[in-house]
């Protein structure tokens, strides 16, 4: 996590996604990228506190920290609909 604030005084806040010695990419938390020239700015801070909370035990009950694995793993097993059956392909495939 940074927070950049150009010269002119605009400020980002996010993740930095990509930063080279001309330029820092940041993604904001509406998903939105920002590609900015370190020239245009006049200040960037990195965040030491993480994005995500990490008590996540004392925030949720157990249904509600069970809810939000659930979630997790299912949007993962959208995400790759085919990995699974490819990698039970290759495997019977070893064995044969």
């Amino acid at each position: 996590m940074a927070v950049a604030t150009t010269r002119n005084g605009e400020r980002f806040s996010g993740i930095v996604r990509n930063e080279d010695n001309f330029s820092v990419q940041l993604q904001t938390a509406d998903g939105a990228f920002h590609f900015l020239s370190r020239s245009d700015l006049k200040r960037l801070e990195y965040q030491s506190k993480p994005a995500m909370p990490t008590n996540y035990g004392e925030k949720l009950d157990r249904k509600e920290l069970d809810d939000l694995v659930n979630y997790i793993v299912s949007v993962g097993r959208k995400a790759k609909p085919d990995a699974a059956s490819e990698d039970q392909d290759l495997r019977e495939e070893d064995f044969q």
